[in-house]
């Protein structure tokens, strides 16, 4: 049987946290002294989130370790906080898809997330979507979106020959994808528009999920 795996982004994708992630990620920082500050001034839109500790880490002069710590042990609670108080919820169309990708044979679908794969299952069961998945690629090993997705090409059994797809919302989705063979499908329901998705060599762009026909076609061809 010829599959078609899947790797879905979250945020943007799947849901919309109204920025739920990037409040907690703001509180978890402002523990340590100058954080906070380094990550308001920081581009982290379609990043993973080992990167953006980097990133901060080295903005404000923290030592990598102890913010890495800093953030594990407190940003999952703030962000289960911020996800009930914004009210994470899927995205229009995305229920319905998933419902008739989930009982096919031919396909498996899995994570393909900057988020670290615990503070994604606190997205994804706010929304009412941990259900549909168990595996993936996730930002807690990986600070480049290429790697993160090679993670989760393998957790999926991808074999050549089979059909690889990714789905998410901005350009380093779409980039991401190439880079590790995938065809990289954009949908327009985040920060980048259709025309920004279709410049960064998008296979297909959506404007959302709602027309299940048509993206079922741009997912499995």
């Amino acid at each position: 049987m010829n599959r078609t795996h899947i790797l879905f982004d979250v945020d943007q994708t799947l849901l919309a946290s109204n920025r739920a992630g990037g409040a907690a990620m703001r509180r978890a920082f402002a523990e340590l002294s100058g954080a906070a500050e380094a990550f308001a001034n920081l581009n982290y839109q379609g990043r993973t989130d080992l990167w953006i500790v980097r990133q901060v880490a080295e903005a404000s002069g923290t030592d990598e370790a102890v913010l890495m710590t800093a953030y594990r042990e407190t940003y999952p609670s703030l962000l289960r906080e911020e996800v009930r108080t914004r009210d994470a919820h899927a995205l229009p169309g995305v229920v319905d898809l998933l419902d008739a990708l989930a009982p096919r044979d031919d396909v498996s679908m899995g994570l393909g997330t900057g988020n670290w794969r615990d503070t994604a299952f606190i997205k994804l069961a706010h929304a009412g979507l941990d259900g549909y998945f168990e595996t993936g690629g996730f930002g807690d090993r990986h600070d480049n979106r290429p790697d993160m997705l090679r993670e989760g090409v393998a957790a999926l059994g991808w074999e050549p020959g089979e059909r690889l797809v990714v789905i998410g919302d901005s350009e380093h989705d779409i980039t991401g994808a190439h880079e590790v063979g995938a065809i990289g499908v954009g949908v327009a329901t985040g920060n980048w528009t259709a025309d920004e998705l279709a410049a960064a060599g998008a296979d297909a762009v959506l404007e959302d999920l709602t027309d299940l026909e048509g993206t079922v076609t741009a997912l499995l061809g």
